[in-house]
């Protein structure tokens, strides 16, 4: 982690404005959805999926759309998400 990213990571949050649509989406989905969907958002390195690629499998299989600009957020924790959402 970059200086920049601990600092950056160390700001507070702003609590104005919508929820994140990511965390809404897992707090709305049972526990083996949720668990499936924060695995393939949390994947790094090589394995790591693209937002891009959760953003349509999350289209296909639930019928929301979001894009990936609110998956990266989520993934960096710069979002307005619950901490049991993560």
């Amino acid at each position: 982690m970059t200086l920049f990213d601990q600092v950056l990571a160390e700001l507070p949050k702003s609590q104005a404005g919508p929820k994140c649509t990511v965390g809404v989406l897992i707090k709305s989905l049972d526990s083996d959805e949720s668990a499936s969907l924060k695995k393939a958002i949390s994947t790094t390195g090589m394995q790591r999926i693209p937002s891009s690629t959760i953003a349509t499998a999350i289209k296909s299989a639930y019928g929301v759309s979001f894009g990936r600009e609110a998956l990266d957020r989520h993934r960096r924790g710069l979002c307005k998400c619950e901490e049991d959402a993560r």
